[in-house]
């Protein structure tokens, strides 16, 4: 490699005899970034759907419920339905509660 100086910048003249301009790097630079971009994003959507990230809204809500629990289809709008859950929420609540108490009295001696 020759290095030599025109107009106060170095020119970098390679063996073949091609010259290497600031421009040339420039270009080479960005588009470098732009693989170790798509790299990324790719590696970052693979661990995403690993841990089960980016998962569509319905199965978030889906998840949201507890086991066994279905929103009620038949309720006009979202509250509605939120209140019907809640309801049957607060029923199989006191009736584990109910079922708890009366194990408990059946075990004492």
């Amino acid at each position: 490699m020759l290095a030599r100086r025109r107009e106060g910048r170095a020119l970098v003249t390679l063996a073949n005899g091609h010259s290497e301009s600031p421009h040339v790097k420039a270009v080479f630079g960005i588009l470098g970034l732009v693989v170790v971009l798509a790299v990324v994003a790719s590696l970052v959507k693979t661990q995403l759907h690993a841990v089960g990230g980016g998962a569509s809204a319905q199965r978030n809500a889906a998840a949201a419920l507890p086991p066994g629990a279905v929103a009620d289809p038949n309720a006009a709008t979202v509250p509605d339905q939120a209140r019907a859950l809640q309801e049957r929420a607060r029923a199989e609540t006191a009736r584990a509660l109910e079922q708890g108490a009366e194990r408990n009295r059946r075990a004492e001696p």
